[in-house]
């Protein structure tokens, strides 16, 4: 894990996560998911150009994308694969790519729990299943630290890029 990427991150994510919480109770999932399936997919040639070299990743612009991902993460509950992007962009590979991004995830699921309890949008049934989920998410990243480390960084940028599309996809093209 980056410790200096990650408090960068929440430190624009949690009050950001917290003021989207406000504004999820209003917004309208239909266009949540095209906002969402949208960016998924911008997020692969984001990530291109962001590594081109004319823009580049640097800690002081992780309070920015803390911030909008922190919003974003109000709003559609989670946003792991928003911020791929930029953590790759900033060179971030394999195990300190899955650890820091699971350390900033579990930020903003706090800040929100923590908001939408505030709120009375979070009952008791809402806990039970975000901490399953919760649990399920850090499973799922240890065992991914472990298969990427096993592979090539070119191959596991590929699989990454090839899982936003499709998770973008699929949110342009189900209807919930």
């Amino acid at each position: 894990m980056d410790p200096r990427v990650a408090l960068r991150f929440l430190a624009g994510a949690v009050p950001a996560t917290a003021a989207g919480a406000v504004f999820y109770a209003g917004a309208s999932s239909e266009s949540l998911r095209w906002i969402m399936g949208g960016f998924l997919i911008a997020a692969v040639p984001l990530r291109r150009v962001l590594l081109s070299g004319r823009v580049g990743m640097r800690l002081r612009h992780f309070p920015v994308v803390g911030a909008v991902i922190g919003a974003l993460s109000a709003i559609v509950v989670t946003t792991g694969a928003v911020a791929t992007p930029f953590f790759l962009a900033y060179g971030l590979r394999r195990g300190a790519y899955i650890a820091t991004e699971a350390v900033c995830a579990f930020g903003m699921h706090v800040t929100r729990s923590v908001a939408f309890a505030r709120y009375a949008l979070l009952t008791w049934e809402t806990v039970a299943v975000d901490a399953v989920l919760g649990a399920a998410m850090f499973a799922g990243s240890w065992i991914a630290r472990r298969l990427l480390e096993r592979i090539s960084d070119r191959v596991s940028l590929l699989v990454m890029e090839a899982l936003l599309v499709l998770m973008g996809l699929q949110f342009l093209l189900i209807s919930r």
